[in-house]
């Protein structure tokens, strides 16, 4: 499972949802969309301070952020470890927030010809990102 700290940046919530703007370290924010209001989660209040998880299988790898893409959480970072599997490939990527995990298929791995020290993009769906107060 992916962790990083934050703070609640933005709420715009409607019924029973809302999307949530946190901001992680190194100027990068990343988006939640969360079954729930400042109503009735009395942690979602702008500054307050969050966990930000997302787990390793849901982490979409490419080499640049593709143009008429619908993923708000794209970022930036490099790979600094790579451990391929028969199926399944790990990757670990240093990003301006801190480290995440990324697992893909070694068909894909092999298909982008990503490498150690290779810039990628770690894309996860704003449904995919869970948050849990601090």
């Amino acid at each position: 499972m992916n962790k990083f700290t934050g703070h609640i940046k933005d709420i715009n919530s409607s019924d029973q949802m809302s999307l949530v703007t946190i901001q992680l370290q190194g100027d990068v924010a990343i988006q939640s969309l969360v079954i729930d209001t400042p109503t009735t989660a009395p942690y979602l209040q702008k500054g307050s301070p969050i966990e930000v998880l997302f787990k390793e299988t849901e982490v979409l790898i490419g080499t640049s952020v593709p143009k008429n893409w619908s993923i708000e959480n794209n970022i930036a970072g490099h790979i600094v470890a790579i451990k391929p599997g028969k199926l399944l490939s790990r990757l670990r990527i240093e990003t301006a927030s801190g480290v995440l995990v990324a697992l893909i298929s070694t068909e894909s791995l092999t298909s982008l010809a990503l490498a150690l020290d290779m810039a990628v993009v770690a894309a996860i769906k704003t449904n995919e990102v869970m948050l849990s107060p601090l």
